[in-house]
């Protein structure tokens, strides 16, 4: 199975990178903001990872919450994908995240 941890670590590498675009002066101003909306919704999402516990007897369902949390913000991410490449290419990296967490949870 695809380690909680593991997906916390590749959530907080994509967030930094979001982050960095959303504050590159590169955005255009209303999608900048939009995009540090959707990371705050995304750092709530990891925290639902950080705070998981792997003895606890819901720690499927709370990982398969922020899978959701993932998949939504995934989606919202694709469709201002066209506002920008580098969206574009981050919004593609969370899709195929959570889709191998998906695929290694359900193996």
């Amino acid at each position: 199975m695809f380690p909680p941890k593991e997906l916390e670590k590749r959530g907080l590498e994509l967030l930094n990178e979001l982050d960095a675009l959303a504050e590159s002066g590169t955005l255009e101003e209303d999608t900048a903001c939009a995009l540090e909306d959707l990371n705050a919704e995304f750092e709530d999402a990891i925290l639902l990872l950080t705070e998981m516990k792997p003895d606890d007897e819901d720690w499927r369902e709370e990982l398969e919450d922020a899978l959701d949390e993932f998949a939504s913000l995934g989606e919202e991410l694709r469709r201002m994908a066209g506002r920008s490449e580098a969206l574009a290419g981050l919004s593609k990296r969370l899709v195929m995240l959570t889709q191998m967490a998906r695929n290694n949870l359900d193996a």
